[in-house]
């Protein structure tokens, strides 16, 4: 963010149905203190606050520059960020919901779930063009596919090269039917909590490993194609996960210096430049970087009992 004398100015990015809470607060109260310094724009990848450290995060190789709010620029070179991997086939175990007709004389909201499993779905298959046998169809009570609703999991693996570390995460992104919903994400064991069911991504964090990853994607559906079938209506929608890319990205710990530097517009020779694990400014100097105030707002509460002016920003779809 930049500070004028008539106001803060921040750039948002926000996705279709996304949201965000904006605070700004004098000093003291029941927000943490602001630090001097934080930037105030980047050339290429983001700034991000991970809740202990300001980091510069990129998903691509190159040379990047970080401008602080105290006048540095820090240059930033990532070499080792790891190339996107496609994910191209699941294992999806299916679970159909349907009437319970044992039930539902009493309670009609009770439906009977019955789990099938499929092997190897390629990317991009919708749950109607799934293979199901004769027997799978009997045993979910439907006369096609296309009558199923419920909730898809899918698990696959991926492999990670030996040099992945601690400073190294990834995206997965993914492309879903406008009726579905990812309402889980499991990485090695580890659930991602918190997951926006408007977004189309999801940070795995630093739960990736060298070597062998597994995955699994909770997909839920409506429960249109089921209804539907029951009520002899011939009306459907389409489920599955259409594409799913894991996006490596590289963190790199920013640093600055209280004193601007002599010549921002010239940059260190690639010997003189920051690693891909450590940012460097112009001067050479090491000094720890500290976030202004772009921390998490523990809740409404605590925004509208200090005093403070408070922004909220919708997008709506498009």
């Amino acid at each position: 963010y930049t500070e004028q004398e008539d106001g803060v100015s921040i750039h948002l990015d926000l996705g279709a149905k996304q949201s965000v809470i904006i605070a700004v607060a004098p000093e003291g109260g029941d927000f943490p203190k602001v630090e001097d310094t934080h930037v105030t724009a980047v050339t290429g990848g983001q700034a991000v606050y991970d809740g202990e450290s300001l980091i510069h995060r990129s998903t691509e190789n190159g040379s990047y520059g970080v401008v602080m709010s105290d006048g540095s620029i820090k240059q930033i070179v990532d070499q080792d960020v790891e190339s996107p991997i496609s994910i191209q086939e699941w294992d999806l175990s299916l679970e159909s919901w349907g009437p319970d007709e044992s039930v539902n004389d009493v309670n009609p909201t009770i439906s009977k779930k019955t789990t099938v499993l499929f092997n190897h779905v390629a990317t991009g298959t919708t749950w109607d063009q799934l293979p199901a046998t004769t027997e799978q169809l009997k045993q979910l009570e439907v006369n096609s596919m296309a009558d199923v609703s419920g909730i898809g999991t899918y698990s696959a693996t991926f492999t990670l090269s030996e040099d992945w570390n601690i400073n190294n995460g990834a995206y997965f992104n993914f492309a879903k039917n406008e009726n579905d919903e990812v309402v889980e994400v499991t990485i090695n064991g580890n659930v991602i909590h918190n997951i926006d069911t408007f977004a189309t991504s999801v940070d795995l964090s630093h739960y990736l490993v060298a070597g062998e990853n597994t995955i699994s994607v909770k997909v839920d559906s409506t429960i249109t194609n089921r209804f539907n079938a029951t009520h002899q209506s011939a009306d459907r929608t389409t489920h599955g996960l259409m594409s799913t890319v894991i996006t490596p990205y590289q963190d790199t710990m920013l640093i600055t210096h209280a004193e601007q530097p002599e010549d921002p517009s010239s940059t260190p020779s690639q010997g003189e430049q920051g690693s891909s694990s450590q940012g460097s400014d112009y001067t050479g100097n090491t000094d720890s970087v500290k976030t202004g105030d772009v921390v998490p707002i523990a809740g409404i509460a605590t925004v509208l009992a200090a005093a403070v002016s408070t922004v909220i920003v919708t997008r709506k779809k498009k």
